[in-house]
């Protein structure tokens, strides 16, 4: 196990999540001394090597709150139909990748048809053109639905005879003929715990890779939610070396007796259970977010909750029973209002988190201020859903991502990247937040909501670690960890305006993950 590297770090410009100071200290893992250069100078040990910082930038080091760990290596296996922009280019995409001959499902993932310029979703018919002799399983970009050729809807069992589950549908077409299209809680029929069909368990190497990934971006810590008990097992596993980055699993709060044979962790093992995950709803991008009011591009549907109130009031009983926080997924603004009034009247562990939080209207800021939950978003979803206007109509897309009004109330914001639906890179995010995707009709027309560089910083640092119930991460403080990220530029806005993650160097514990050759 490599040991912590002891440093004085001066004359550079380290934001410590609050302010700004010249240098700061290492010793055994830990931050010793902040401050003026002379102040960390008198406080090193004599033979403590002394780093030239030459004026760059130094970062406490960047917290991602809510990734998915499994379905971002798998991600990277599947057809990649990300950017497609029509429902022939994700055909022909596919079409390429067929195997002739086989019975393993074909897995595309990433499509949007929001982005096509016939906003038709693809359907069985359209995969049928693609095969009939090969299993094809295309998930949308936001994982909140998939579409199915006629053979895989065959192997799965369903049959035009389906009913559709709560929290969930299965799509029809104006015949009342099944579409291929399965949405939600209707994804369950696929019957994969972790992963997707037809693609095999990610590996140990496959993990690791991941997480080096993470550290060489400035992440020293990130969250896996809805985490299974095969990914949870796999870091444990790893950790018994010194991770690349520090993990948090959020559990699934609707099978937490899955994980009752899971390993204890070590108090240095890197990882542990931070808290317990559940969708109350769906996504905007497949119009299945629960709205007070219907779709202004679709009036047929307000969307739909994903738990009835009694299973979800007795989950989150569950996990306060267990002493685990709750992150509640809530997109629309009928799910934020339905789970602030569970969760007044039900209680937590710990302050819950509200993942998302995506529209916020006035009429649910005494709510919110009453309850102060944490709120975990993400910036980037400003660059994606740019047909956010079309889709809730002004007055709602209005309050939809509202991260300055929401930090002019008082709420410390978290951030996070949602990856794979979004880029695992925070840089990314850090841009969204701050410059509000001016390219696109919905960033122009939200461009109040954007942060100060200083505020974009903090959602990925000091405010990340509290939302972890670990004040110490986040931030660079004596006595806390020495998580730390040192950029390649001198400020915040020279990191924002590089073409690549400005990252030089990425210390996590005392220990450089990145570059990952010996200090």
């Amino acid at each position: 196990m490599d040991p912590p590297v002891d440093r004085a770090w001066v004359n550079g410009r380290v934001f410590t999540g609050l302010g700004f100071a010249e240098g700061f200290l290492v010793e055994g893992g830990e931050v010793r001394a902040v401050g003026p250069d002379d102040v960390v100078r008198r406080a090193k040990g004599t033979g403590t090597e002394l780093v030239d910082l030459r004026g760059r930038l130094v970062l406490p080091g960047l917290i991602d709150l809510h990734i998915h760990l499994t379905d971002t290596i798998l991600d990277r296996v599947g057809v990649d139909l990300h950017g497609a922009r029509s429902r022939e280019e994700l055909v022909e995409r596919l079409r390429a990748r067929l195997t002739p001959g086989s019975s393993t499902p074909l897995v595309g993932v990433g499509w949007d048809s929001a982005r096509w310029t016939e906003s038709r979703d693809p359907t069985r018919d359209d995969l049928d053109r693609i095969s009939t002799e090969q299993p094809l399983i295309v998930h949308q970009v936001s994982t909140h639905a998939a579409v199915l050729n006629s053979l895989a809807l065959l192997e799965f069992g369903i049959d035009e005879n389906v009913a559709d589950p709560p929290g969930g549908r299965f799509g029809r077409d104006p015949a009342g003929r099944l579409n291929g299209l399965l949405f939600d809680s209707a994804l369950s029929r696929l019957g994969f715990s972790t992963g997707r069909p037809g693609q095999a368990r990610p590996s140990l190497p496959d993990y690791r890779r991941l997480l080096e990934e993470a550290a060489a971006l400035g992440l020293t810590t990130v969250c896996p939610v809805s985490a299974s008990p095969e990914e949870i097992e796999a870091v444990a596993t790893l950790a018994t070396e010194p991770l690349p980055v520090r993990v948090r699993f959020y559990l699934d709060l609707r099978r937490l007796d899955r994980y009752r044979s899971l390993p204890t962790p070590r108090p240095d093992a890197g990882w542990r259970i931070a808290g317990t995950k559940a969708i109350t709803d769906g996504a905007f991008g497949t119009r299945t977010a629960w709205l007070s009011s219907p779709y202004a591009d679709v009036p047929e549907t307000s969307g739909y909750p994903i738990w009835v109130d009694e299973e979800l009031e007795q989950a989150l009983r569950d996990s306060e029973v267990e002493g685990l926080p709750p992150a509640l997924h809530a997109i629309g603004d009928r799910a934020l209002e339905r789970v602030l009034a569970l969760l007044a009247r039900v209680g937590a562990a710990g302050t819950p988190r509200i993942e998302h939080a995506s529209l916020t209207p006035p009429a649910l800021w005494p709510a919110l201020e009453k309850g102060r939950p944490n709120l975990v978003v993400q910036p980037h979803f400003v660059e994606t859903d740019r047909w956010a206007v079309e889709r809730l109509g002004p007055e709602r897309a209005r309050w939809t991502y509202a991260f300055r009004t929401l930090t002019d109330h008082g709420f410390p914001l978290g951030g996070s990247s949602d990856s794979p639906v979004e880029p695992l890179d925070p840089w990314t995010g850090l841009r969204a937040a701050v410059f509000r995707a001016p390219r696109t009709e919905f960033g122009r027309f939200t461009a109040s909501e954007r942060l100060a560089p200083i505020e974009a910083f903090q959602m990925y640092t000091c405010h990340a670690g509290p939302i972890l119930g670990e004040p110490g991460l986040g931030c660079l403080a004596v006595g806390g960890p020495a998580d730390f990220v040192v950029t390649s530029t001198p400020s915040f806005d020279a990191a924002l305006a590089a073409e690549r993650p400005p990252v030089a160097e990425t210390w996590v514990g005392g220990r450089r993950r990145f570059p990952t050759q010996a200090a």
